[in-house]
Order: structure tokens, then C-alpha cells, then sequence
């Protein structure tokens, strides 16, 4: 199997944001699947948060009708996580 990778480093971007396009990475993979490490990391001065807490839920909506799948990987708040979903 040869099966490529992309990695988005969340903790020193602030956001799903590329900065070099301004659109959310998240777009570019319609239909294939995204694994978010959802454990806590520190978010600047702001205390610490879980990367699908900084996910845009219409983003994370529109990819779900197009089938794409999201798997969240070491969430510590998974109420939250069940809650947000």
C-alpha cells in the first residue's frame, strides 16, 4: 500500500487556516479521510484547547456530505467533542 500523508501542524498556525492560501486545509481533502490528534496543547496565551475546538462546524459539515470521514484520535474532553458533534 502506498499511502501518502499531509501533516498540518495546528499548534503553530493558531487555526485550520493556511497561511499561505488563507482557506481552511480541511477543503482540500473532500472525500478522503482526516485524523485530528485531539488532545490538548497549549494555545498561545489563551489556555489550553483541543484541536476540534478551532474547527469551522460548516466546514467540518459541507466535508461530511461529500463523504468524508474524521476520526478524532486522544481527545481528553470527549463530552465536549460528543457534544460539539
Amino acid at each position: 500500500m502506498k499511502v501518502g500523508i499531509d501533516l498540518f501542524n495546528i499548534s503553530q498556525h493558531g487555526s485550520f487556516m493556511d497561511p499561505a492560501t488563507g482557506r481552511d486545509v480541511l477543503s482540500l481533502y473532500e472525500g478522503k479521510s482526516i485524523i485530528i490528534c485531539a488532545n490538548s496543547f497549549p494555545f498561545f496565551h489563551a489556555g489550553y484547547r483541543e484541536a476540534w475546538q478551532l474547527l469551522d462546524p460548516w466546514e467540518v459539515a459541507r466535508l461530511a456530505k461529500l463523504n468524508t470521514t474524521f476520526l478524532f484520535l486522544g481527545a481528553s474532553d470527549t463530552e465536549g467533542l460528543q457534544a460539539w458533534l
